[in-house]
């Protein structure tokens, strides 16, 4: 004779046994363990910004800009903050905001400021000023974090050789020259002051002064705000004080003595010229520091790229898109920042 309820347990068990042996049951565990590897084999979704943040990132930019930004302008500010977040998670996942002394000082000053009550023991104040978000809402620290893996991707840059500089001063000969420089003093005459009759007060000038020294011309003229002697200028300075007409004349100059009547952007000047200096080469010794720290600057770039483009996939976001958005209602809080770390 069975047991009490052995009937009823048995005939239970034979429909959970149907219920299982059904398609349907199979194919919905199928689907539930195929959804699961999925998932797993995408990893975490991708970081994105907040609805909100990007709102704040547009309407900074129109600020700046002083007008409504254009699309362009708007996905490459987007793409730029989204490129420093990433740089700030990476900060955080290689724990520099618990080993950097500056972002460690601010979180225990902020602890203070806070009035946090976690006593005087810095690692205290700073698990306090962590457990309240502060790592996150400082924009100091943020900043910090993200010049902090800016700098360490760049220094995979490497040093450029000997040969590199060499070879960049060759190719670009006319690069590395020294210009055409003038020393000279002048007399002039201004158009304000002697209008169609500058020229012509400039002539007279000229025909007492021809074969004197530049001394001479001492006090004569009219005032004239860029001074009355120029050493060893360049024609990109005689362009900004007296105008292009002027320094193409000047610098057509072969040696010393008296020149003009030579116009300018102001009116007309009688040039003597003291010393011509013809430029030329100059030595690689002379221009290699400068030509390594182009050269430096460039692959740190370089490297910067290429590690940015690196951490953009590591954190699922394709290079040269704009920034994705993230829903308001996901909260994208780095787990790096909770509180009871230092």
């Amino acid at each position: 004779m069975g047991q009490p309820g052995s009937g009823t347990g048995t005939r239970r068990g034979g429909r959970l046994a149907r219920v299982a042996r059904a398609p349907a049951i199979h194919f919905a565990v199928a689907g539930l363990v195929v959804f699961g590897l999925v998932r797993g084999l995408a990893g975490p979704a991708p970081l994105a910004l907040p609805a909100a943040r990007r709102a704040v990132v547009e309407a900074e930019l129109e600020r700046a800009l002083g007008r409504p930004a254009r699309p362009g302008e708007i996905r490459a500010a987007l793409q730029q903050e989204l490129d420093r977040e990433i740089l700030f998670r990476e900060a955080l996942a290689r724990g520099l905001h618990r080993r950097d002394p500056v972002v460690l000082m601010r979180l225990v000053s902020g602890a203070r400021f806070l009035d946090l009550g976690a006593g005087d023991d810095p690692d205290e104040l700073a698990r306090a000023a962590l457990a309240v978000g502060l790592l996150e809402t400082d924009p100091v620290i943020r900043r910090r974090l993200v010049h902090l893996v800016r700098i360490g991707l760049e220094a995979a840059a490497e040093e450029p050789p000997p040969d590199a500089i060499e070879a960049a001063w060759r190719a670009d000969p006319d690069r590395f020259r020294s210009p055409r420089r003038i020393s000279f003093r002048h007399v002039f005459a201004s158009r304000d002051r002697h209008g169609a009759g500058s020229r012509a007060e400039v002539r007279r000038l000229l025909d007492a002064l021809r074969g004197a020294p530049c001394e001479a011309a001492r006090g004569l003229g009219d005032p004239f705000a860029g001074g009355a002697v120029q050493r060893r200028a360049a024609r990109r300075d005689l362009e900004r004080l007296f105008g292009p007409e002027f320094a193409r004349e000047v610098l057509r100059a072969s040696g010393p003595g008296w020149l003009g009547p030579v116009p300018s952007a102001f009116g007309h000047h009688a040039v003597c010229v003291e010393r011509v200096e013809p430029g030329g080469p100059v030595p690689l010794e002379v221009v290699a520091p400068a030509i390594r720290g182009e050269l430096l600057a460039e692959r740190r770039r370089q490297a910067y790229e290429q590690g940015m483009a690196a951490l953009r996939r590591r954190y699922g976001v394709p290079s040269g898109r704009s920034a994705p958005s993230a829903p308001d209602s996901v909260s994208r809080r780095s787990p790096a920042s909770g509180g009871g770390e230092s």
